[in-house]
């Protein structure tokens, strides 16, 4: 038994979109359509579960007590102090 395939139809495609669809289908040895459905089911093929479970797995926590913006703001005073040679305060 074969199964029915759905067609969609994207109108409106900006030139320049399709011209760097028909690229990338050329550097993976695909046909434009070919392309577009691996794209396509691509996207569809993660939920938001799979994602947080792969941050979980890939992301180092921050460590207790550790202030992500207070680490900036000193590493940017730090790059002002060398850059102008002089303490250069946070207001």
């Amino acid at each position: 038994m074969s199964a029915i395939m759905a067609q969609v139809i994207i109108r409106n495609l900006d030139p320049e979109t399709v011209r760097r669809l028909k690229a990338r289908a050329k550097r993976s040895g695909r046909s434009l359509e070919a392309e577009l459905r691996t794209i396509v089911a691509e996207a569809v093929s993660h939920d938001r579960s799979e994602f947080i479970a792969w941050l979980d797995e890939h992301v180092m926590p921050a460590r207790p007590g550790f202030d992500a913006v207070e680490a900036i703001h000193e590493g940017r005073d730090e790059r002002m102090r060398r850059v102008l040679g002089e303490s250069a305060d946070r207001h």
